[in-house]
């Protein structure tokens, strides 16, 4: 369609004259936005002149004298005056609070959903339901940042959470798999790669997104951006009215987090219980949600029949300062290369595995908190 006419009297079943005068007005839903690009009044007039040859109109402005963009950084959009109807308002202010209404809904349904979370929590899930609730006393925007997604294109995110919670996570499958008692023998004689495949296969999107919905964290996702014309509040039921004046339910599309979604929300708690808690309670946390294994009480690091290096273990302390260890054998073993096939401890592959999600989570903890 090359004109205002044919599109509104195809699409919108409204004559509108090709003469008639066109005005540069702003869509009411774009207001509370802000990154639009400013209008270049050059590029304005531009448009403007080819819309006279496209419409083949007379040799007039098109725009009153002044007229631009009507608020300042957004794009105006050229209507014909057909279309529009000029309703004056006598109360701004009014005006103005219908205006972001939808906004003030959108932000109470987030708020009362992150509280229900809390309250599914605490009532199914009491080790992570008793650290959040004592967490959203002190601040409630913690527990709904780390529920809210990118998609929602709000001012914060889970984004960092989840990378933080990423590196947690990858402590406590190293941990579990360390005391493990099924796998605690096969560490030892694994290559650091392969064991990070074994712990990359634990925390895999597709398990965490069977823990995520297991949990029932699936229903308190925020993923869905304000979009006034689609969004509603969570539970509400819409009615159409037939031609006839009867009301029926509204078909409303039932959108569901993803799978990444579901996966992210569970590292990004994670990553808000090591913050504002400590490691120990991410680990609980984690042990409650079932993505990490039952360690052995039973496990001892120690070497049966173990005989110390002396000179190594000498020539090490001196050069860290003079720590003394509770089981040289480890020690021993962090400085003992693959190629010495005939010492008395395993070479330093597993310890390897071990330093990469240590210093993994301290990198990234120091990160978070230089740069928050």
């Amino acid at each position: 369609m090359k004109t205002y006419s044919d599109y509104f009297t195809k699409r919108r079943e409204y004559k509108v004259d090709k003469s008639t005068k066109l005005f540069a007005v702003q869509r009411q839903w774009y207001l509370p936005r802000k990154m639009q690009r400013n209008v270049n009044a050059s590029i304005f007039d531009a448009f403007k002149n080819k819309l006279k040859m496209d419409l083949d109109l007379p040799d007039t402005d098109c725009l009153q004298d002044g007229e631009r963009c009507p608020c300042e950084g957004l794009v105006a959009a050229l209507m014909p005056l057909d279309a529009c109807l000029e309703a004056p308002i006598a109360d701004a202010s009014l005006f103005l609070h219908g205006l972001i209404l939808p906004q003030i809904l959108y932000h109470m349904d987030q708020l009362m959903t992150a509280q229900l979370f809390v309250e599914h929590c605490l009532e199914h899930l009491p080790v992570l339901g008793s650290h959040l609730q004592s967490i959203s006393q002190k601040s409630f925007n913690d527990v709904l940042e780390s529920l809210t997604a990118k998609s929602c294109i709000m001012e914060k995110n889970y984004d960092r959470l989840e990378w933080l919670g990423d590196a947690v996570l990858k402590l406590i499958h190293t941990d579990a798999l360390l005391n493990s008692r099924d796998l605690r023998k096969w560490v030892s004689h694994l290559h650091e790669g392969d064991l990070s495949v074994l712990r990359s296969a634990m925390g895999s999107n597709n398990r965490l997104m069977h823990a995520s919905k297991g949990a029932g964290f699936d229903r308190f996702i925020l993923f869905r951006q304000l979009g006034r014309s689609q969004w509603v509040p969570a539970g509400l039921e819409l009615h159409d009215i037939k031609e006839d004046g009867t009301e029926r339910l509204a078909d409303v599309e039932q959108v569901e987090a993803g799978k990444k979604a579901n996966a992210d929300v569970i590292e990004s708690l994670l990553g808000l219980i090591y913050v504002k808690v400590d490691f120990q309670a991410a680990y609980d946390v984690a042990t409650e949600l079932g993505i990490t294994l039952p360690r052995d009480p039973d496990y001892n690091v120690s070497i049966p029949n173990y005989k110390p290096n002396l000179h190594m273990l000498k020539v090490a302390n001196e050069f860290l300062g003079g720590i003394t260890f509770d089981h040289p054998e480890l020690l021993e073993e962090a400085l003992t290369h693959p190629s010495c096939i005939h010492e008395d401890v395993p070479c330093y592959q597993r310890l390897e595995w071990v330093g990469d999600a240590v210093l993994c989570l301290f990198a990234r903890n120091w990160i978070f908190e230089q740069y928050p």
